[in-house]
């Protein structure tokens, strides 16, 4: 064995520098990571949601609406600046309403039940004794962490490189995901399974358990199923290896629709046309109105109006990320990769998920976005961007 072979197996197959530089991006990968979760525990957005959903997390334990309300109000006002405080509280008549009226706010819980994953979550860190405010936001952070380590481990499993660790961790640091890792919502709890999904279909090849992992998204926002629908149908017609059967991947579709209609109708939530006239033509804190539904011609002009794009938090990160997917559709194509046609099919499908939840919800909060976005980078980071020894080893096995 020549010096060279043998420092190569010493250092696990590649020359020392090129593993330094491996341990070092990780070490970088881990710092961005670190410093965007404590940059969006410290320097919060405080939204109306903090107090919707502190509200829904107290409904389990505390029944009585009145003594509902004056905690909820009390803990955030402790938890919120001031400014931020007064901006949840007075600077709408909806707000307004909420902010004087235990009842009003009894009335919006319809709204939140939906997400059971993330009430829950908010439910057990208040119960250790953590403010309310801030565990709705320390929910978010942690999914967000938790991501972000599943990713981590996908890179090293598959033999990435510096280039790999950095586009990753730059995609973590950047819109829509910093932004919303610190939100008081369910979006980044939503978006976590997503990942994890990722890694196992595509970097362990274990197809079914990945899908399965998907659909738990839908604890924390139903409307999720339409992404997790799309890879079941991946999973049936694109999988190298084995694929799901047709006739289970039906079946497994039909639950996750089930459930996902289910789920507001078991715990007390709003349907899908209540959504609709809440979003669309009121705010619905009116008790009396709470079961009005929107009309069609409501419906339609919302969706007129929103397609013009008013409003987006995020107006270029569909575009951004959609170019990545092209550049990494290209890359598997020119180079005749063999699980091309398996990730055209992946990215195809996933991206459908974008037309489809508008269709249904066209609102105007593209942050719900963020699974198509994080699928279709992670796809293009994993495969086309990727050592191709890793991906011919596993197309092998």
């Amino acid at each position: 064995m020549t010096d060279t072979t043998a420092a190569l197996a010493a250092s696990g197959g590649r020359p020392p520098l090129s593993r330094a530089l491996t341990i070092a991006s990780i070490a970088l990968y881990c710092l961005v990571i670190t410093w965007t979760a404590r940059s969006s525990y410290r320097d919060p957005v405080w939204n109306l949601d903090a107090i919707l959903y502190l509200s829904a997390a107290l409904s389990w334990t505390e029944p009585d609406p009145v003594q509902r309300h004056r905690r909820v109000y009390d803990e955030v006002a402790r938890a919120v600046p001031e400014r931020a405080f007064a901006e949840m509280t007075t600077t709408s008549e909806y707000r307004r309403a909420l902010s004087a009226s235990p009842v009003a706010l009894d009335t919006q819980l319809r709204f939140c039940t939906n997400r059971p994953g993330y009430v829950a979550g908010v439910a057990a860190l208040h119960g250790l004794g953590m403010n309310g405010a801030i565990a709705t936001r320390v929910v978010s952070i942690a999914a967000f962490a938790a991501a972000a380590i599943i990713v981590l481990v996908w890179l090293i499993g598959i033999g990435a490189g510096p280039l790999h660790h950095l586009l990753a961790a730059l995609l973590f640091a950047s819109s829509p995901f910093a932004d919303i890792a610190g939100l008081s919502d369910p979006d980044m709890l939503g978006t976590a399974p997503f990942a994890f999904a990722a890694w196992l279909i595509l970097g362990k090849g274990r197809t079914v358990a990945g899908v399965l992992v998907a659909c738990l998204a839908v604890l924390s926002r139903p409307d999720a199923g339409f992404l997790a629908l799309a890879l079941i149908a991946w999973a049936a017609l694109f999988a190298p290896g084995h694929r799901l059967p047709i006739k289970r991947a039906a079946a497994l579709g039909a639950a996750v629709l089930v459930v996902s209609i289910a789920i507001p109708s078991l715990l007390g939530g709003a349907q899908v046309g209540v959504f609709h006239r809440f979003y669309f033509e009121s705010r619905l804190y009116e008790p009396a109105r709470m079961h009005e539904t929107i009309s069609l011609a409501g419906y339609w002009a919302a969706f007129v109006k929103n397609l013009g794009g008013k409003g987006l938090y995020y107006p270029s990160v569909m575009s951004l990320h959609f170019a990545i997917t092209v550049m990494a559709a290209l890359a598997l194509v020119t180079r005749r990769d063999p699980l091309a046609r398996p990730m055209l099919g992946w990215w195809g499908l996933i991206w459908l998920y974008a037309p489809a939840h508008y269709i249904l919800f066209p609102d105007r909060s593209d942050r719900y976005f963020a699974p198509v976005y994080l699928l279709s980078v992670l796809g293009a980071i994993a495969y086309a961007f990727a050592p191709r020894r890793a991906q011919d080893d596993r197309v092998a096995n």
